[in-house]
């Protein structure tokens, strides 16, 4: 009901929307996970939580008040680099706040659960506020943002402060996450946009775009296993020079 308000207002085709209504956000949201997994571990997942739910906030404004399909398709994306850096931080938070016990267990099993139970509740209350809205489709992202506002004001509050991170090596694989950020965009579009193309999965930019998507997260495998190896190479302690054992220094040894 909601697409195709939307579709309606803005142009699109209503076919549209009935089979795939907006796929940006879970596309971002998907290929940004591991890259904000990190972020939050380097920079303190209270401060990424912050950040993904004003960002959330500020791009469900945005969405509320574009006036053209490509407008919105952007701003719903960008929603999704909010999501994305709220998921990892949160899980780290539960990790921090529950130790090893039943509790635990619940509270990543009522995190998990969220997900889908949010999905159904908001597409039935999103139906129901585009029938009884004078805004139509728009106060739903009115509604997300406002939601977003309670959680940043709730993280603020009842989050600790996050400790400074221990890890010796604090960069970023940018290189990583450029592959595999690429693959999974490629990827998700292709699953997304398949069954809407001219010729459904047999035209040509669909099959070429999964070929270079899943080259792309292959290429990402062998470049994490290259880099432990790397790293375990590195943490070996170097044999002694041949100098040395030659001179009989190293016979305390």
């Amino acid at each position: 009901m909601v697409g195709i308000r939307i579709c309606l207002e803005l142009g699109e085709s209503t076919c549209f929307c009935t089979e795939a209504w907006m796929p940006e956000l879970n596309a971002s949201k998907g290929c940004l996970l591991l890259v904000f997994g990190r972020v939050a571990d380097l920079y303190g997942r209270k401060k990424t939580f912050i950040a993904g739910f004003l960002s959330m906030l500020a791009f469900s404004l945005g969405c509320g008040f574009a006036q053209n399909e490509i407008t919105l398709d952007i701003l719903r994306g960008c929603q999704g680099i909010g999501a994305a850096a709220i998921i990892p931080a949160s899980l780290g938070i539960l990790a921090h706040a529950f130790p090893p016990s039943r509790a635990r267990s619940i509270a990543f099993a009522t995190f998990s659960a969220g997900a889908p139970v949010g999905a159904a509740f908001g597409m039935t209350l999103g139906g129901v506020l585009t029938q009884l809205s004078h805004t139509t489709w728009r106060s739903n992202f009115y509604l997300a943002a406002g939601l977003c506002g309670l959680g940043t004001i709730a993280g603020l509050i009842s989050i600790d402060a996050d400790e400074p991170s221990t890890e010796d090596d604090k960069r970023i694989d940018w290189l990583g996450a450029l592959l595999i950020t690429a693959g999974l965009v490629l990827v998700i579009f292709v699953l997304s946009d398949g069954e809407l193309a001219p010729q459904k999965w047999r035209t040509p930019y669909i099959i070429v775009l999964l070929i270079l998507g899943v080259l792309l997260v292959v290429a990402f495998v062998f470049w994490q296993l290259y880099l432990e190896r790397v790293q375990e190479a590195s943490s070996k302690e170097p044999a002694p020079p041949a100098q040395a054992r030659r001179s009989g220094r190293l016979r305390h040894c």
